[in-house]
């Protein structure tokens, strides 16, 4: 006689075995190239599990440090063909019987379902849940580590420009300042003997550099790659791994769940060239051009008159005109809510400029040390006055600490989201800086594409500083969780996922990781590296998104895009070589391409 629940038992055992191997080749690079053969194969009616046995056996071939895990391919492979409906999402599952169980013995309840569904999760995850508790505690431990370095730095910082964290001008100096607050600024930077580099999105961040700074980029990356959580070889639920593996194949020693390219091509579905994007349109008659670019601008006019931002954001997704760029940002970003946001900028600015004229920064002289790269630069320097005056503004406006720091109480600096706590003076009992936020090199960078959109230094502060808050902040931050680690996370999940032959390549041939490469894009969101209208373009879409996740998409297909390049590169002096000139990238058709994969791309 058959026995019913085996069968059950067998199968909940079969699911068991595909899902934990599918969790134990996810390390492997070779797991993504065998992924991509099997959906391609499987979704197709003919499909013979022979066949695709056969191929996936060969691919192993190649390098035998595969060969062992050949029986848990097989069962991947067992396990995608029954469950091909699904396409790759990975959505919660439990036990069957154990909820025809328990539903027999609550039925009075009528949540009951909601609530089996939250026991088995609870269970489930309970090692994950305990993973990432381990993951944050290691996090912070090396926050608090570079934070002691942060205060030697301030250190050598003093002595270097020969003046104290803060100082407070005599009247005399006030007075003689108001005058001509601009120029005299002007004066007693130009005091100063500057060294010219350039912009770090660009060109990087010098050693000989290492005393006008707080941080780098180069400190960032050194601090992401080298956190491993405290238990992590007892929390993982897959068999412990050689070294090399991790090494080659990943640059942080840990995972972050992050979306796959089919759940970005959903969540990003207003990308998918069959919409129509301003930047894209080619290979249409003038006069049908002309009709769609005047529906386009008109939709444009009518959200500006009705400062709708759910509107302004759906329009934005599509590209922004030029001219009406300006407005449909303000709508956007703009926070305050006043009748008048003319007489509010000039008001709020005042103020600023009064503690400009009260209080002599430090971090002054190491922000405008910041500003003077844009010099070398032949698109951005001559906004180097302007740029001057937004940052002396950004050093003091204390509006930013509630926006950024998870604890809306200033004066607690020691529960922050992965930022470097700002310093306490202990004699006025404030924060150092007086915004929160100790400047890392290139801070200002992210203030440069504003400077294209105003004349006057206030309105570009106010527009600047709203979207510094919301999302420029995030890229130069720990802990918080869209922050800087999950975005490189992205940025290598969705690399091996698209093509991990070129991403072995560069991290195991050449000997580069392509996190490595891709680092100072992702920190300074492609300024410097990008044309200034493909900056916008790029910005256009997170706005209209929300989404900072578009910036390590654009990194991987930059990648891509280059390929039949790199894979003819076997040292790093040529990769770095290889993405020395970008000003040909086109950088929303490139998304497009890589991401929807059916449409011919034109560079």
């Amino acid at each position: 006689m058959i026995n019913i629940n085996n069968i059950k038992k067998n199968k909940i055992n079969d699911n068991n075995i595909g899902e934990n191997a599918e969790k134990h080749l996810r390390v492997f690079p070779v797991y993504w190239k065998i992924r991509k053969q099997i959906k391609d194969d499987i979704m197709k009616d003919d499909c013979k599990i022979d066949e695709l046995e056969e191929k996936i056996r060969n691919m192993i071939c190649i390098d035998n440090h595969y060969d062992k895990n050949l029986s848990l391919i097989q069962q991947f492979i067992i396990y995608q063909k029954k469950y091909n409906s699904q396409k790759y999402f990975s959505t919660p599952k439990f036990h069957i019987s154990e909820y025809e169980s328990k539903k027999k013995s609550n039925s009075s309840n009528k949540n009951n379902g909601e609530y089996i569904y939250n026991d088995y999760k609870l269970q489930s995850n309970k090692n994950t849940e305990s993973y990432q508790v381990d993951i944050t505690d290691s996090i912070n431990a090396s926050l608090k580590l570079f934070g002691d370095t942060l205060k030697t730095r301030l250190g050598l910082l003093t002595d270097n420009f020969n003046k104290n964290i803060l100082r407070k001008r005599t009247l005399e100096e006030e007075n003689n300042m108001k005058k001509n607050l601009w120029n005299k600024l002007e004066v007693m930077n130009s005091s100063f003997n500057y060294n010219i580099y350039g912009l770090p999105g660009k060109s990087g961040c010098p050693k000989s550099m290492k005393n006008i700074y707080f941080y780098n980029d180069v400190d960032l990356y050194n601090i992401i790659t080298s956190i491993k959580p405290k238990n992590v070889d007892e929390l993982i639920t897959r068999p412990q791994l050689p070294d090399t593996f991790s090494s080659f194949w990943s640059s942080i020693p840990f995972h972050i769940k992050t979306p796959t390219v089919e759940e970005f091509k959903i969540k990003f579905k207003e990308l998918d060239p069959c919409y129509t994007h301003l930047e894209v349109l080619t290979d249409i008659d003038n006069e049908k051009l002309s009709n769609i670019l005047n529906t386009r601008y008109e939709l444009g006019n009518k959200i500006i008159k009705s400062s709708s931002r759910l509107a302004a954001r759906q329009y934005s997704k599509y590209g922004l005109p030029m001219f009406q760029r300006v407005k449909i940002y303000e709508i956007m970003l703009i926070s305050e809510f006043t009748d008048d946001i003319d007489v509010y900028t000039y008001q709020y600015c005042s103020s600023l400029r009064n503690y400009i004229l009260k209080y002599e920064l430090l971090v002054d002289d190491v922000i405008q040390t910041d500003v003077k790269q844009i010099q070398n630069d032949d698109s951005y320097f001559i906004f180097e006055d302007v740029l001057s005056k937004v940052m002396y503004y950004f050093t003091r406006d204390n509006w930013l600490i509630p926006k950024i720091y998870q604890n809306n109480d200033s004066s607690d600096c020691g529960i922050t989201e992965g930022w470097f706590e700002p310093f306490v003076d202990n004699k006025i009992g404030k924060l150092y800086p007086p915004n929160g936020i100790i400047p890392f090199w290139g801070i200002s960078s992210y203030a440069i594409p504003f400077c294209y959109l105003y004349d006057n230094p206030d309105n570009i502060y106010m527009l600047f500083r709203e979207f510094y808050a919301k999302y420029c902040s995030k890229l130069h931050t720990i802990n918080n969780p869209k922050g800087l680690i999950y975005q490189c996370q992205i940025f290598e999940h969705i690399f091996k996922q698209l093509d991990s032959v070129l991403y072995f390549h560069i991290q195991y041939i050449i000997g580069k990781a392509p996190l490595e490469i891709a680092f100072p894009w992702i920190i300074y969101s492609f300024i410097g590296m990008l044309d200034i209208e493909q900056i916008f373009l790029l910005w256009d879409r997170i706005l209209g998104f929300d989404s900072l996740e578009l910036i390590p998409l654009a990194a991987v297909c930059i990648f891509l895009y280059k390929k039949e390049t790199l894979l003819q590169i076997s040292n790093v002096n040529e990769l770095k070589n290889a993405f020395a000139d970008n000003h040909s990238i086109k950088i929303i058709p490139l998304i497009q391409y890589y991401l929807f994969k059916y449409v011919s791309f034109k560079s």
